[in-house]
């Protein structure tokens, strides 16, 4: 059985705040690394994760219909 593990408030307030700096590519990265270790994480977590991630993902998007670029 794989450990899980639990995010501190730090750890919260880290992953929100460099979340929003990624650029498309590395967003990506991040994606398909989050979807290896996601097991390792709790279920709160999780949803806090993809919470974060699901943010970014839109503004991403509405960056590029409204400004044709990934650009913030």
């Amino acid at each position: 059985m794989i450990k899980k593990v639990k995010l501190t408030p730090e750890d919260k307030r880290i992953f929100a705040t460099e979340v929003k700096k990624l650029s498309a590519p590395e967003f990506v990265q991040l994606t398909k690394e989050l979807d290896i270790f996601k097991e390792r994480f709790t279920a709160e977590d999780w949803k806090y994760i993809c919470s974060h991630t699901g943010r970014r993902a839109e503004r991403l998007l509405r960056n590029v219909t409204e400004h044709y670029s990934f650009d913030d």
